[in-house]
């Protein structure tokens, strides 16, 4: 707008807040369904970290997707998951 000089904003977003013993539960549960067995993670203050092993990269990217699905997620550390190479022979 014309003369205006400064805005200031005071929005904030907030995650709704999951409990981390409720998000271990729940995200326990959802790997094991979808056969991610190999992958272990840890939750603290919403913050998953992952570690373990997976199959490939699209099943990367799905317990990555499956994670920031659920409410509470407030960032993921993927960095310590692997993605097994396969030798060809």
């Amino acid at each position: 707008m014309e003369g205006v000089q400064e805005v200031e904003d005071h929005v904030e977003v907030k995650a709704k807040q999951v409990p981390d013993q409720s998000l271990t539960r729940e995200i326990h549960e959802n790997l094991k369904d979808h056969n991610f067995s190999a992958v272990r993670f840890r939750v603290s203050k919403g913050i998953i970290t992952l570690r373990g092993t997976v199959p490939s990269d699209s099943d990367r990217e799905q317990v990555i997707g499956l994670i920031c699905a659920k409410a509470g997620v407030v960032d993921v550390d993927d960095h310590e998951l692997r993605v097994l190479l396969h030798a060809s022979k």
